[in-house]
């Protein structure tokens, strides 16, 4: 039977001789289902391998696309090119606008556990907003929400050798694509959505051995249809089929990214694909040098007359450049492609307009194709093209170029992905995304900061005024509460207020509450622990000492208060530690008695001067009643926490040492879990308010959050620091960049001083990496923008949101004031919400 279907395509297809004519070409799928002319036989699920109807062995590999293409990623994608493939091997990438993101939003989902009506309508509104954004999101200038997907498939008539195959995939590594390879089941689920028009609906997931995967593609009541006039026809939705027409003398990868969509923000905007689209590159080898031989002859032999004389010139320089290439050179054929759809005319005609705008920025002009649609539309598919003899010629839309230069040609690049990538449609469970952003050309972009694969999981977040912190954190914290993170935040500014009492959380107002953080009391578990409450402690009583000035200590002052420390906890008067502290360093001599420091008459001064510069402090003094007695601050049976330091701002000289010592108490909760839960703490930019009151050197307050990374990091927990400017690094001193290096996720939002950090070393990104960090903006009230730096690469994104999220994320004062109006009529949280966001419960 398959001689027979193979006899008879050959037949129809490229003549009774074997040799194809353009009418023969022009004919395909026109007059006969498309099925007959699909190239897919038969999955081999032991070999991974497709038998095709041309009678050759196929792969397919679902990879990775790129954010940018490196000059390194260049050179091994050419000498995957210059593998030892056979003359008749078909090589083509595929890269895909695939407007399914189904899996990635229902992983989302996965995720979120709790069951209050807030946030499971929190989580299912913004689910909605995700699929319906595939459409297009209004507040992103129609921008549609997709997942870029990348095919790369390789044929030839007897199959790769398992050393070839073993090469091919070891290339595509070395380039960073992630090849895996696609079984048949996977393969004709892509292709039935994709026929059917059954994006973002649940494809089963079945392949029938017995019948030609061809065969199982398209369903009986879907209509498709190429009119040798107009657009094509798909089922529900219209395709337009692009080809070059005229290519630029020279190109780059970056140029080749931006035929795709800017990636440079809000200027971009206009400069973005807003239909589904799939480029196609395939590049073949059979008769290449023969045909640069023979038709460079042909046509330097023309007369440059008449119209076609500046075409043909260019043609002619083209063969001479081709023909003159350096002996070992390799050189192919390239065959490109555009299709793109969308589900009406008009909007495909925008998508097309605006493609072809794209291309002149470059030089490039498309044409488009009707009379050949039907078998570029083939040859499109992985697996598709048809390398029979003469098929290249009569279709004639190929060129031939050295492999250097068709690598920067192949379409593997697209936008930023974040941390969460769908692997042949599914997203592993591990990498289930918690935050969902899009990227600046709409891909659907998920983040773990607990993902397994990361050294540590905490972060640093920089934003300065006017960024969109607020609705952005608030959204995060929802996120993580929501998929069952135990949340510790710090705040100035009450800025969680209301998102901490709409899930019924836990709000400490610290100017307001009776609460006792005695430093001196520690929950470790082990020794390291201990040490590490000793050192916060220690740290703690620097600030006291030096509390209005916040000038720094001298070394053997620390020491001093170390060893204080120290005495006091192993005595176990830590009640009122702050006046056995006193005591201590009053008489020096008496309890150090194995210290020679103690016999310096200048450290027995100087010890003096601590303990009286702590007398605020101690039991009675105006600031002790915070730390002294036994500390009742338990948060242990909490799952939402906040602390909020604002009322206590006005107090210059207790202000700095709460800030510390609320930090070091939240940082200590970490010994109380049991691993299982997932600890996610969050501290606000204590660091400028510090500044703005004269600290210029918060060196121990830095010490204390890098405390706060270790602690977070042996317990399972995420812990985050939020700077209203990277330049804080500074102030914090050598400790900065540790504190950097000890976050492995750094999240930049719209700041005016990155260009300033940058010239002083607290940025080390360069080039395209700091101009994206700088474009970085807030298009208030439509989405803000991030830069995530991550284990698992960087590049900006966006937050766009349902009126169900936007209202439980904002904090602004009369939003604020609207909800807690509608509480005081006697309505619950989520009816507060629905009356404020317009949906129904």
């Amino acid at each position: 039977m398959l001689e027979t279907l193979q006899d008879h395509f050959v037949k129809k297809i490229f003549g009774k001789a074997g040799g194809t004519t353009h009418g023969d070409v022009v004919s395909i799928a026109r007059r006969e289902r498309l099925s007959q002319y699909l190239p897919y036989q038969f999955y081999d699920p032991t070999l991974k391998a497709y038998t095709t109807i041309e009678d050759t062995v196929g792969y397919i590999w679902e990879c990775t696309p790129l954010y940018f293409a490196t000059n390194k990623v260049l050179s091994r994608l050419q000498k995957f090119l210059e593998l030892p493939f056979a003359e008749d091997v078909v090589i083509s990438f595929h890269l895909y606008a695939d407007p399914h993101i189904k899996e990635i939003v229902d992983s989302y989902l996965s995720n979120k556990i709790r069951q209050e009506e807030v946030l499971r309508k929190a989580a299912n509104e913004y689910a909605k907003f995700l699929i319906n954004g595939s459409k297009g999101v209004k507040a992103l200038s129609d921008l549609p929400l997709r997942n870029f997907r990348l095919f790369i498939s390789i044929k030839q008539a007897n199959g790769l050798s398992d050393d070839l195959l073993s090469n091919v995939e070891d290339s595509l590594n070395a380039a960073k694509l992630n090849p895996i390879r696609m079984p048949g089941d996977k393969l004709k689920q892509i292709l039935v959505r994709f026929f059917n028009n059954l994006d973002n609906q649940d494809v089963p997931l079945q392949l029938d051995p017995r019948i030609p995967i061809r065969k199982q593609l398209i369903k009986a009541d879907t209509a498709i249809h190429f009119p040798e006039h107009g657009y094509t026809r798909i089922g529900t939705k219209f395709g337009a089929c692009l080809t070059h027409f005229r290519v630029p003398e020279s190109t780059n990868a970056l140029d080749e990214n931006k035929l795709l969509g800017g990636f440079m923000g809000f200027e971009d905007d206009t400069n973005q694909i807003t239909s589904p689209f799939l480029y196609t590159t395939v590049v073949t080898y059979r008769g290449v040098e023969e045909e640069v031989s023979s038709k460079a002859k042909i046509v330097t032999g023309q007369a440059l007359v008449g119209e076609k004389a500046r075409e043909l010139k260019r043609r002619i320089e083209e063969f001479k450049w081709i023909k003159d290439l350096p002996e070992g050179v390799k050189r192919a054929r390239v065959h490109q492609t555009m299709w793109v759809f969308d589900d009406s005319t008009e909007k495909l005609e925008r998508s097309v307009a605006r493609m072809n705008s794209l291309a002149s920025q470059f030089d490039y002009e498309y044409m488009q194709e009707t009379l050949l649609a039907p078998s570029l539309f083939i040859a499109s598919l992985p697996l598709g093209y048809y390398n029979i003899k003469g098929n290249a010629e009569v279709i004639d839309r190929y060129r031939i170029l050295p492999t250097n230069t068709i690598s920067v040609l192949l379409p593997v690049q697209s936008d930023f992905t974040g941390s969460t990538r769908t692997v042949c449609g599914d997203v592993p469970k591990q990498n289930s995304p918690v935050i969902i952003t899009a990227g600046r050309k709409g891909q659907v972009q998920g983040f773990d900061v607990f993902d397994p694969r990361s050294n540590n999981h905490n972060f640093t977040i920089s934003a300065g005024s006017g960024a969109g912190k607020s609705v952005n954190l608030n959204k995060f914290v929802t996120d993580y509460y929501n998929s069952g993170a135990i949340l510790r935040l710090v705040d100035i500014g009450y800025s969680f207020k209301k998102n901490c009492k709409l899930n019924k959380g836990r709000f400490l107002d610290i100017g307001e509450e009776y609460l006792v953080f005695n430093p001196f009391y520690s929950q470790s578990k082990d020794s390291q622990d201990l040490a590490y409450d000793i050192n916060a402690c220690a740290t703690v009583l620097s600030e006291m000492v030096n509390s209005g000035s916040g000038k720094p200590l001298e070394e053997v002052q620390i020491q001093l208060l170390r060893n204080a420390t120290v005495h006091v906890m192993s005595k176990g008067n830590i009640d009122y530690g702050i006046d056995a502290t006193c005591d201590y360093l009053n008489n020096l001599k008496k309890y150090a008695v194995d210290d020679p420091i103690s016999e310096v008459p200048a450290v027995l001064e100087m010890a003096k001067v601590l303990a009286y510069n702590l007398t605020d402090f101690k039991k009675g003094g105006i600031n002790g009643q915070f730390f002294n007695g036994p500390s009742n601050f338990n948060i242990s049976n909490d799952e939402y926490v906040v602390l909020e330091l604002q009322k206590l701002m006005a107090r210059k000289d207790l202000f700095p040492v709460i800030v510390m010592q609320v930090l070091n108490s939240i940082t200590q909760d970490l010994y109380l879990s049991d691993r299982s839960s997932r600890r996610f703490v969050l501290f606000e930019e204590a660091a400028q308010y510090l500044k703005e009151q004269g600290h210029r050197d918060l060196s121990r307050l830095a010490s204390l959050i890098e405390e706060g990374y270790r602690r977070a990091r042996k317990h399972r927990g995420s812990f985050g620091a939020v700077l209203q400017s990277i330049l804080d690094l500074e102030s914090f001193g050598p400790v900065g960049r540790v504190l950097r290096s000890n976050a492995a996720y750094k999240i930049y939002m719209f700041s005016e001083d990155y260009e300033i950090a940058r010239d002083k070393k607290l940025i080390d990104k360069d080039g395209l990496a700091f101009e994206l960090i700088n474009s970085i903006t807030n298009q208030k009230p439509r989405y803000s923008e991030i830069f995530w730096d991550t284990p698992f690469g960087q590049g900006a994104g966006r937050l766009a949101l349902d009126p169900w999220n936007f209202w439980i994320a904002t904090s602004d004062g009369e939003h604020y004031a609207a909800y807690e109006t509608l509480i005081s009529q006697g309505m619950s949280p989520a009816q507060a919400l629905s009356k404020l966001s317009g949906i129904a419960l």
